[in-house]
């Protein structure tokens, strides 16, 4: 598979390549499968219900499951996985071991965020850096300027560290 529009995953892209392949996720249908667990659609179309044989009255299934028919089960393991091969499609070769043990597309990425977003400690001191070095630049609009402020602020809240808003000064 060629995907030309999107970088490959390199050990200094990560904010990059997250933010790409997330597009294309959703451009497959397939991001549903990496933000949830729950794999299956809130609600089935009534063609899908399995008929009672003998009757016009459709059965539903005792467990919380939903019947799908094997058009819509065929489509959701498709999508499911693309989820994972568009994924391990886009990483450069020496990311490609860390995922290769799994299939599942929300595994592979929770794989790679542990990887590359570390909560630990120094983790935390490297993103704190990293926002106080900001500086506005010459020629450098205004509104991008903000827009990155506000991106080292919800780094450091991913990470569990919560700044104040005195140090944002927006």
């Amino acid at each position: 598979m060629d995907f030309p529009n999107i970088t490959l995953l390199t050990a200094s892209n990560w904010e990059q390549w997250k933010v790409e392949i997330r597009v294309l996720l959703l451009h497959y249908g397939a991001w549903q499968f990496i933000e949830e667990s729950k794999t299956e659609p809130a609600e089935t179309s009534e063609d899908s219900k399995t008929r009672l044989p003998g009757t016009s009255e459709t059965s539903e299934v005792a467990s919380a499951k939903q019947v799908l028919s094997w058009r819509e089960e065929y489509d959701l393991k498709l999508r499911k996985d693309r989820s994972y091969t568009l994924i391990y499609q886009s990483l450069g070769p020496e990311f490609k071991p860390l995922i290769s043990q799994t299939t599942d597309g929300a595994e592979a990425w929770r794989i790679l965020k542990k990887h590359f977003e570390p909560t630990t400690r120094a983790r935390v001191i490297q993103l704190l850096d990293e926002f106080f070095n900001t500086r506005f630049e010459t020629g450098e609009a205004l509104g991008l300027f903000l827009c990155r402020v506000k991106q080292g602020a919800e780094s450091l809240r991913k990470v569990g560290h919560q700044l104040q808003p005195l140090y944002q000064g927006y």
